[in-house]
């Protein structure tokens, strides 16, 4: 496919990608052609890559360019510009191939989310670092396939919104160690969801302001690595696992205290997690909802390791009625049976596992 000039020059404010003219999806612009996606700007001037360029202005803040030989080009953006679509509803996602520059000038909309969303051929071979004052980051990388963001351990999420959730969700191909510092961000869920390649460490990553991390790792079939060094929340805020690790098909770490340090939802937080044999440790005097915790397709829990955990539960002073569902035997007769009938006559507790042996 034959590459076409930038036509610019491109300064370091500029805001520069590089766009396929041939990738048609349903509903995009024609074989020969780019629609930008910005929904509003200041006007800004755009220079297509073909030698031509226009001033768009708010009247008409996501132009259609018709190019006279299909192919590859390299738009540049000069002025203020606002990443202000949501592309999930872009209908020239499929053809955006790169972000070569974000520029000293590009501000990130603080109302919308999913920027790059499905953007199935993006990657982001850029060398700076965007501002993301304000940003929105819900699931702003969400069914890209992209394996790696090169310098995003350098982009400042302190400055961003709250909420990060999904982020990179359902990205088969990211396999990526991160080491971000998400001290300004609350909700995490759903933050790499069915990511089946991710393998990556994530020590060096911030995320004790952390109270959701539901989903946060789910269906990821490749995850296998400890958390040691990684705290998810803090001591000061109840904080939901509920189906963090589901279907995690090889996952076999232990989960201490000083991993999940106030655990409230521990819900289906190991459901489907076939490999799961090891040690669980953390606190569990405030947890409410245990309901599928390692329940279905577990086969591999043994009586040791569930022995073990009733005894551990027994040793707080927990909330009452709470269900708690374990796909493991216990021993009977044991100090175990002893702690699994007292949770039960004390704390109102429902145990469903498969019984003494």
């Amino acid at each position: 496919m034959q590459q076409h000039g930038q036509g610019s020059g491109g300064g370091l404010n500029d805001f520069i990608t590089k766009w396929n003219t041939t990738l048609t999806s349903t509903g995009s612009s024609a074989s020969n052609q780019v629609k930008l996606p910005f929904s509003t700007s200041s006007n800004y001037t755009v220079y297509w890559g073909d030698g031509s360029s226009e001033l768009v202005t708010n009247a008409d803040p996501a132009p259609t360019h018709t190019y006279s030989v299909a192919g590859i080009y390299t738009i540049t953006c000069k002025g203020t510009v606002a990443i202000d679509w949501s592309a999930s509803g872009s209908v020239d996602r499929a053809k955006f191939l790169e972000v070569n520059q974000w520029g000293n000038n590009l501000i990130f909309s603080s109302q919308v989310s999913n920027q790059f969303s499905l953007c199935l051929n993006i990657e982001f071979p850029a060398l700076d670092v965007p501002n993301l004052a304000g940003a929105i980051m819900r699931e702003a990388f969400r069914g890209c396939r992209f394996t790696t963001i090169p310098n995003i351990n350098s982009w400042d999420f302190t400055v961003a919104a709250s909420n990060v959730t999904g982020l990179f969700r359902e990205n088969t191909n990211f396999n990526q160690p991160l080491s971000i510092d998400f001290s300004a961000q609350t909700n995490f869920s759903f933050m790499i969801l069915s990511c089946s390649s991710f393998a990556s460490s994530l020590v060096g990553c911030d995320f004790t302001s952390g109270i959701h991390f539901n989903s946060f790792l789910r269906n990821c079939d490749s995850y296998n690595l400890p958390f040691t060094g990684v705290q998810f929340g803090s001591v000061s805020s109840l904080t939901n696992y509920k189906q963090m690790l589901r279907d995690c098909l090889i996952f076999n770490q232990p989960l201490t205290a000083a991993s999940f340090p106030r655990p409230q939802d521990v819900g289906n937080m190991l459901v489907l997690t076939g490999a799961y044999n090891s040690t669980i440790s953390f606190n569990w005097s405030e947890v409410t909802n245990a309901n599928g915790f390692l329940n279905l397709n577990n086969n591999a829990f043994s009586t040791a390791n569930y022995d073990a955990l009733l005894l551990h539960i027994n040793s707080f002073t927990l909330q009452t009625g709470v269900t708690l569902s374990v796909n493991a035997f216990y021993t009977a007769g044991s100090a175990s049976a002893t702690a699994r009938a007292n949770i039960i006559a004390t704390y109102g507790w429902t145990i469903s596992d498969k019984g003494a042996i």
